[in-house]
């Protein structure tokens, strides 16, 4: 068996270019939200806000996000181990990524929508209050945004990766803390180690773990995963 006995430090975070890549994807997505809201509130149109068409819209594109970044950083996680990185499957995946993908639209949109409405009820010069939500959005947004969708998903790949091929032999994952000065939550799990397929105490199953833990706990961490085939 290549794979007992062997200790795979399992980097967690997504590249530079993923991370770009995300907040691109979020900031273009903003975009065209801004140039459809301003117009329909411009127009006067009590319907400006159309949440359906928005989940749709961002839930797709953060999909077609999530399966380009985990299929590429698991591949990269199967070849450190000497597999054959085809044999990462990502439409085991698809079911967990779309419900995640729709869950991360709804929150984003729901957030906009506040902001908007925030924006509105609270400056008489409508068109100036919604176009600096968006610029916000566009930036700040999108950058923070990007980096923690990223690292969320660099996170469920690594893992991931390693789950599809183990078969049956037994692991156990260990949380690596990087950071010089990291945050104390972090800090305090430096070494734990638990079965593969379990949560460690935090509740989350890998670095990033968006399905677990808040923005605050995910947002900059730079903590990875050792996996410990024995």
């Amino acid at each position: 068996d290549d794979l007992k006995g062997r200790m795979v430090r399992v980097k967690s975070r997504p590249s530079a270019a993923q991370v770009a890549k995300s907040a691109q994807v979020l900031a273009e997505f903003f975009e065209r939200q801004e140039r459809s809201v301003r117009s329909a509130l411009g127009a006067k149109d009590s319907e400006w806000w159309d949440g359906e068409r928005w989940d749709r819209e961002l839930g797709g594109a953060l999909l077609a996000l999530s399966s380009s970044i985990t299929t590429a950083v698991a591949r990269k996680q199967l070849e450190r181990l000497g597999v054959d990185p085809d044999e990462y499957d990502v439409d085991r995946t698809m079911a967990w990524m779309r419900k995640v993908a729709s869950a991360n639209a709804s929150s984003i949109n729901a957030a906009t929508e506040a902001a908007v409405t925030a924006a509105i009820a609270s400056d008489d010069d409508t068109s100036t209050a919604v176009a600096h939500v968006f610029d916000v959005a566009k930036s700040a947004r999108a950058q923070q945004g990007g980096l923690t969708l990223a690292t969320s998903l660099a996170g469920f790949a690594s893992v991931e990766a390693v789950q599809q091929v183990r078969g049956t032999r037994s692991a156990t994952k260990t949380w690596i803390v990087t950071s010089s000065n990291p945050r104390a939550s972090h800090a305090a799990m430096a070494g734990q180690t638990v079965p593969i397929d379990s949560t460690f105490t935090n509740g989350a199953k890998w670095p990033g773990d968006s399905s677990a833990l808040d923005v605050d706990e995910v947002a900059g961490c730079s903590c990875d995963v050792e996996i410990n085939f024995e």
